[in-house]
């Protein structure tokens, strides 16, 4: 990395401050309690309809796990690979009137955010 960056070799590592390191865990800890509260509640039976529906799901696929073996998943991914663009192509018009908005908006909101992003020759000056 010297010779790529000299100045990354020469200057000591900027360090994370802790406000952004506490928002960070922060969010990480409400999404870490928020997976542990539905697990919870899942094993627990609070809610009938989501435990009901775990336990379908893990028997269906106790039951199949013997059925399906790696190189049918390989199979069927390779193929995949193949039929999707052709599928995409022929729906083109269907899946551009419903996602079209969509990722406009991901579009328009990902450059609003680069924006606020300053470049590396705004920053740095080339001696």
């Amino acid at each position: 990395a010297k010779f790529a960056m000299p100045s990354l070799s020469d200057s000591p590592p900027k360090k994370v401050s802790k406000e952004s390191l506490d928002i960070v865990v922060q969010a990480a800890a409400n999404q870490l309690n928020f997976a542990v509260s539905k697990l919870q509640d899942a094993i627990v039976w609070k809610d009938a309809a989501s435990s009901t529906w775990v336990i379908v799901t893990l028997s269906m696929m106790r039951r199949f796990a013997s059925w399906i073996s790696v190189s049918a998943i390989l199979f069927m991914v390779v193929n995949a690979i193949f039929v999707l663009p052709y599928v995409l192509a022929s729906n083109k018009d269907h899946i551009d009137k419903h996602v079209g908005p969509h990722l406009q908006k991901a579009t328009a909101f990902k450059d609003k955010i680069l924006l606020k992003v300053p470049k590396y020759t705004d920053v740095v000056k080339v001696e």
